[in-house]
């Protein structure tokens, strides 16, 4: 007969257990089975905060042992004992409890706390004063653990009758931030709050059911969330009169109803407080942890500076959220944590019998860690994570050294507990942000500047620093570092979320692969971020058997947490594995709809159902999922694939409009749905449709270049085809090793020869690409574009024969209806086969033809599906920050009684802005409350006054508000830009210049999505929209302006006109126009004879253009807060490192006047080169001599001091190599 899976654990735990001895455990983990991370530690905690209480009444209690077994009948015993300072017995007690009692939820510590502690231990206590003081406790909490524990510390001095329910509260709720991932200190913390609860309620003479709702965050933490659900309904919480008005009920009531995302993500601009484990929570479940990591900067970064102390959350975001969510604070979080942690610890008064041999450690850390010398002179780059962690090392390392001792009393954290959580955390932050920085920001020389400077310093971490724990033995090159490893006992690490991988790799319980993955089932049960590794395993191990029973018993006893995460893994790690696996398509059926939102998890588990459904029904269908959630956590790729395939060309375009902004992940927008959008453009023959996919898709990635290249060939732009190949060499492959690039680059030359059949080499061009298939879309651009013969085209294609996709291009040439059908068929079933399919633009291709040549109907009805309130997560949020923020603004408004009135304020506040945002958190806070204001006012203005011809003004400010905090923030923008602006420039009523006004923001905007990347065609179309304008409004005093960016814009393309444009602007009445276009003339004749430039850097050296002749220079002009100045700098280390030697020089001139943030922010890139400071004032300035209006800008200088290139771009390395060559 068959064990089931838990039954077998079971059996095994007793054959191979027996009592087990846990003598030396600060950090320690009874060898438990099924217990959640809270049951696990109960016990013996209970017994501690027992012998704490009992020691404050004279008691002598040293230190608490414990032993445990299991029987065969599923019981649990535990044997404890006191014991004073000189090891002998004080007190000896025994703990029993069925396996059943452990879904019991509040009454298995109820039951438990009977057995230690029969009589009560208090005074008396009324069931409000309970509720009152646990919920009072609850609001002490911080927005860190640390922040958490420190409050706890003064409650320690409170009369006991009072401080049980608070310290219940308040240790429960601390461990919030264990929503984002767990640590040994969550487990403890939870377990000293249940017994601290028990404490409280034994004092309660007439105890309701009102008090199992204080169970509930408890339950709720320890991954039993249907219990949790189930206490909390039972106990009718929020209504209870000592409940009432507390914030964290209010949260409790809202998250256990299970309410909308939409609804968490409005609820959390009104209530900042409770955000974070909110969305984090939410983040996780429907694994949107991006949409989260682009709303906490705006909801939490003020003057108070609460975005420093999330840092408990920086590993989720490194790990989940994508480079832009992890890039928050850019790096700082680990150093913000690690110094928390010290003040922690500062804080913190240790009981006579705890440890105190940290304490010298301790004082020798300087209250703000800087940097030391020796960091800031290493050659490696310094991180930020890293600031000060020298200082840190020997208290990190105390904690992996000091973390394991004698369990002594305890009321609510010890020196070792602290300890052991530093080196936790350390482990967890800087894990994060090594992969972060390694493999999702690629930057690998800083990432191993982070495990160099930790290794060294700090015992047992090594394993942070490795990639792939599952082929360690391998060629990684990140082994050496594990091979250092100084961590014996592996298990160590089993309340750490971010090491579960290396429980399974490292055989951490038993060296039988089966028996270790069962014996980490059953030791760390309940932890929806072990469902991945701990099944992943059992599958590898062949125990399909108990995979299923694994999964039902953790879906019985968990709740939606970790539905989500078994969701996951069946749907995306067990995938086609799951034939083996037996009775999973029952358990399917069980969990298939647990989520209350559709997920993409839930879609992948069905997906076999789904694409059995018609072509369009399916995405109709898919498309109606999609508006409930709108964003990135929903296939929206599938649904205009659909569209695609379906042939309902205008549901695919519409759906691309109506998504494009709502869409946060800009990288897979522009990878996947982007260049399908903008092939149908090319199909369709449309060209305005061309250009506007390419430019909402535009992100520089590489498959965005790809569109670009087949943008130059459609217009026929050789060129511009040659300018992209090198911008693919220069940002992807600086070897020159893409095989794709190379044979595009070989091709160029033969471009004349394909289009003229007469050209001698014309069959060498048909030829070319005979043999090779990755170019499928370009050819059939070029073949259409010089309308080649069918021979020649068939040919040009390779022929019959050919790949899949070049095949189906000949059947559709040939009208080969049949052969079309068969061949399609064959490919798609082919793909399936290998997992493989189409090629991106070619799958455009490939099914606009089927379409046109197997007359695939076109849809007859193809409604609008998007409801007419459908908004994004971030939209919801945005539009309630706003309506929070106008309804604090209020009062001030409700004074201004007429539009007059109104309007005199507004326009005061424009005229009136604070001093400019510097690079300071500080400032910028202050400068986006100052935005927020006037566009409430503006908003305010609209609505009270829609009649008044101002309101179009008004709409104005509302649009240059938004563009404007664009421009120095990666936030959401607080209002859609395009369409306010399209309103007012088409509007009739609108006055002249208002339109006009908002025309030319348009421009600015348009010319703002350009980049080095941009091809010649986008350049062309935004030089046709500036002539527009200023045909139209011939006298508009933005006329000038307009043609001054249009003078820009053709440097790139035609240096003669820009010159001839920029002299005639020479000459306009406005004199400041005249100074910018005089200042482009002189940049000019920079390229006629040498730079003189002479200055000192902010770091103390001397600089001397004339010193440096027979060097080539870069010259750098950038800004600290400039998102896109700071991502130039990876590069220039770069550049610098590989060509320094060879004779580059590069000198960089910063555009800020804070020295001193320069200063740090050069340390913290360790930038090598010298930089000027240069605010754009005065005489002596750069910036306004040469009128530099746009940056990052670099300038060129060849070995004989002449600028050679105004506008340095890609490809840039090409550039440097020449010259330095010369």
């Amino acid at each position: 007969m068959r064990i089931n899976g838990w039954a077998y654990g079971w059996v095994l735990g007793v054959l191979l257990a027996g009592f087990t001895t846990e003598t030396l455990a600060q950090f320690y983990a009874p060898d438990t089975d099924y217990h959640d991370l809270v049951q696990r530690q109960f016990v013996v905690e209970l017994a501690r905060v027992l012998a704490w209480r009992e020691n404050r009444a004279g008691g002598k209690i040293a230190e608490i042992t414990y032993e445990i077994a299991s029987d065969s009948h599923r019981v649990t015993t535990w044997k404890l004992k006191w014991l004073d300072a000189q090891g002998r017995t004080v007190r000896e007690m025994t703990v029993q409890y069925p396996e059943t009692q452990l879904t019991a939820g509040a009454q298995f510590y109820r039951a438990v706390y009977r057995q230690l502690a029969p009589r009560p231990p208090v005074g008396p206590l009324s069931e409000t004063d309970l509720l009152r003081g646990y919920w009072e406790g609850a609001e002490r909490t911080g927005l860190s653990r640390t922040e958490s524990l420190q409050a706890a510390f003064a409650l320690a001095k409170i009369p006991e009758p009072k401080a049980a329910p608070q310290l219940a509260g308040l240790l429960a709720h601390a461990a919030l931030p264990s929503l984002a991932g767990t640590t040994m200190l969550d487990a403890v913390l939870l377990a000293r709050a249940a017994a601290w609860l028990c404490v409280a309620e034994s004092a309660v003479q007439n105890r309701t059911a009102a008090s199992d709702g204080l169970w509930t965050p408890i339950l709720f933490l320890a991954a039993r969330e249907n219990a949790a659900a189930e206490a909390w309904k039972k106990s009718a919480m929020a209504a209870h009169v000592a409940a009432r008005g507390s914030e964290a009920v209010a949260w409790w009531d809202f998250l256990l109803r299970r309410p909308r995302s939409e609804e968490v993500f409005v609820r959390v601009a009104e209530h900042r407080r409770w955000a974070m484990p909110l969305l984090v929570y939410y983040g996780r479940l429907f694994r949107y942890e991006a949409m989260v990591a682009r709303v906490i900067e705006p909801l939490f970064d003020d003057e108070s500076q609460p975005l420093a102390r999330l840092y408990d959350y920086a590993p989720l975001f490194a790990l989940e959220a994508g480079v832009g969510g992890g890039r928050i604070m850019e790096g700082r979080w680990p150093s913000l944590a690690r110094q928390a942690w010290i003040e922690c610890l500062r804080d913190f008064q240790p009981e006579p019998q705890d440890y105190t041999g940290y304490l010298p450690v301790l004082q020798k850390i300087p209250r703000e860690a800087a940097p030391t010398a020796e960091t800031e002179q290493q050659e490696e780059r310094v991180d930020a994570s890293v600031s000060g962690f020298a200082e840190a090392a020997p208290l990190i390392d105390l904690g992996f050294r000091e973390g394991t001792g004698t369990l002594i009393p305890v009321g609510i954290v010890t020196a070792r507990d602290l300890l052991n959580y530093g080196w936790e955390m350390t482990g967890a932050q800087l894990s994060a942000r090594w992969y972060l920085v390694a493999r999702m920001w690629g930057v690998p020389e800083r990432a191993d500047s982070i495990a160099r400077t930790v290794m060294p310093r700090v015992a047992g971490l090594e394993f942070c620093f490795c990639w792939d724990p599952w082929n360690y033995i391998g060629k990684d090159p990140d082994n050496w570092k594990l091979a250092r490893a100084k961590l014996q006992d592996w298990t160590r690490l089993q309340f750490l979320d971010c090491a579960s991988a290396w429980l399974v790799n490292r055989f951490a319980w038993h060296p039988s692969n089966r028996e270790n993955v069962e014996m980490f089932i059953r030791r760390c049960w309940l932890r929806p971020a072990n469902v991945r590794f701990q099944h992943s395993a059992l599958w590898h191990a062949k125990a399909y058997e108990q995979i299923v029973p694994n999964l039902r018993r953790l879906h019985q006893e968990g709740g939606t947490l970790l539905d989500a995460a078994l969701l996951h893994w069946i749907a995306w790690d067990l995938s086609t594995g799951d034939a083996k696996v037996p009775h999973i398509a029952d358990f399917k059926a069980e969990i298939a709809n647990t989520l209350w939102e559709p997920s993409w998890s839930q879609l992948q588990l069905n997906w076999s159902d789904w694409k059995k459904r018609p072509d369009f029904e399916r995405a109709q269908e898919l498309e109606k999922l999609f508006w409930q959630r709108p964003g990135n956590s929903f296939p929206f790729e599938e649904i205009f694939d659909g569209y695609l395939r379906a042939r309902a060309y205008a549901s695919a375009r519409r759906f691309f409009d109506q998504i494009e902004d709502l869409i946060e992940d800009r990288v897979r927008f522009s990878n996947h749905i982007g260049p399908r959008r903008f092939t149908l453009a090319l199909m369709e023959q449309d060209l305005a449709g061309m250009e506007h996919a390419r430019r909402v898709s535009s992100s520089g990635s590489y498959l965005d270049m790809i569109a670009n290249i087949v943008a130059c060939a459609a217009a026929d732009d050789i060129a511009g085809l040659q300018e992209q190949v090198e911008t693919v060499f220069q940002r992807y492959d600086k070897e020159r090793k893409n095989e794709m690039m190379l044979k595009l680059e070989a091709f160029l030359p033969l471009i004349p020869a394909l289009k003229d059949p007469a050209h001698p080499d014309h069959g060498k061009a048909l030829d070319f690409f005979a043999t090779y298939k990755n170019w499928p879309t370009l050819q059939w651009t070029w073949l259409t574009k010089y309308k080649l013969s069918t021979a020649d085209a068939v040919r040009f294609l390779g022929g019959p024969q050919t790949d899949p996709e070049r095949r189906l291009m000949v059947m559709y040439l040939l009208k080969d209806k049949e052969g079309f059908r068969k061949a399609y068929e064959a490919a798609e079933k082919d793909f399936r086969a290998r997992g493989k399919t189409w090629g991106n633009m070619a799958f455009v291709v490939i099914h606009y033809l089927r379409n046109e040549l197997l007359d695939v109907p076109v849809p007859t009805s193809q409604p609008d599906l998007k409801p007419p309130t459908a908004r994004s997560l971030t939209e919801a949020f945005h539009a309630r920050l706003r309506e929070v923020t106008a309804a604090k603004t209020a009062a001030t408004l409700a004074q201004y009684k007429t539009a007059d009135q109104l309007w005199a304020h507004l326009d005061t506040l424009r005229k009136h802005p604070p001093q400019q945002a510097d690079t300071t958190r500080l400032t910028l806070a202050a400068y986006r409350k100052f935005l927020l204001a006037l566009e409430s006012a503006a908003t305010e203005f609209q609505r009270r006054y829609p009649a008044d011809p101002r309101r179009w003004e008004a709409q104005l400010i509302r649009a240059e508000l938004a563009a404007h905090t664009q421009s120095f923030s990666e936030e959401e923008e607080p209002v859609r830009v395009e369409p306010l602006l399209k309103e007012i420039a088409t509007a009739p009523d609108a006055p002249a210049p208002t339109r006009a006004a908002a025309r030319f923001i348009l421009i600015q905007r348009h010319a703002a999505a350009l980049d080095e990347t941009s091809p010649r065609t986008a350049l062309k179309a935004l030089d046709a929209e500036i002539l527009a304008f200023v045909g139209q409004h011939p006298t508009d005093p933005r006329v000038g302006p307009a043609q001054f960016l249009r003078a820009t814009l053709l440097d790139r393309i035609d240096p003669a006109g820009a010159e001839s444009l920029w002299k005639l602007l020479s000459q306009d009445p406005n004199p400041k126009l005249v100074a910018a276009a005089r200042a482009q003339l002189a940049a000019r004749e920079l390229l006629k004879k040498p730079l003189t430039l002479k200055f000192t850097a902010v770091d103390g050296r001397a600089v001397d253009l004339a010193m440096l002749r027979g060097k080539v220079v870069l010259l750098h002009f950038w800004v600290i807060w400039n998102p896109a100045s700071r991502n130039e700098i990876p590069q220039l280390l770069e550049l610098h490192q590989k060509y320094h030697d060879r004779g580059l020089e590069i000198i960089g001139v910063v555009l800020d006047e804070d020295k001193e943030t320069v200063q740090r922010f050069i340390r913290q890139c360790a930038i090598p080169w010298p930089q000027r400071l240069d605010p754009g004032e005065g005489a002596n300035s750069l910036v306004a001599t040469y009128g530099i209006t746009a940056i990052p800008r670099k300038w060129l200088i060849n070995k004989n001091g002449i600028v050679v290139n105004l506008h340095a771009h890609h490809p840039l390395e090409t550039e440097i190599q020449q010259l330095l060559a010369d």
